[in-house]
């Protein structure tokens, strides 16, 4: 995984874990957060937020309306920030962008204890969702 970070500055460890795994093209994405399981196809954008339109609702207050994005190109997932009050931390670290290339947690709201959004390639799972 890697992050470009909205200020400088040196994360805690902690929070970003993974086993490097080499992308594949199609490869579905597993997000987990708040209860919720699902198993993203490729191809498209994913919505995060509290909005009850996103691809993926959550229900805390500190996540914003439109909080992030998550999507597949060319053979790798990224998650951005969409411009949320709160921000997305990786290692307490705020961030823009994650290149996601591993299993990893991201908060969502606050670095300590905001939700935590758990992503993992899911190479070999069934894609029907």
């Amino acid at each position: 995984m890697s992050t470009e970070p909205t200020s400088a500055g040196a994360g805690s460890p902690g929070l970003a874990r993974g086993r490097r795994a080499a992308p594949s093209p199609g490869q579905p994405l597993r997000i987990q957060c708040q209860g919720i399981d699902r198993l993203l196809p490729a191809g498209a954008a994913y919505r995060i937020g509290r909005d009850p339109q996103a691809d993926l609702v959550l229900t805390d207050p500190r996540v914003s309306w439109q909080h992030a994005i998550v999507e597949e190109q060319a053979g790798s997932w990224l998650l951005h920030d969409a411009g949320s009050t709160n921000g997305t931390f990786v290692n307490r670290q705020r961030v823009r962008r994650v290149a996601i290339t591993a299993i990893c947690s991201v908060r969502l709201g606050h670095p300590d204890d905001g939700p935590v959004l758990s992503c993992s390639l899911a190479a070999g799972e069934d894609r029907s969702g």
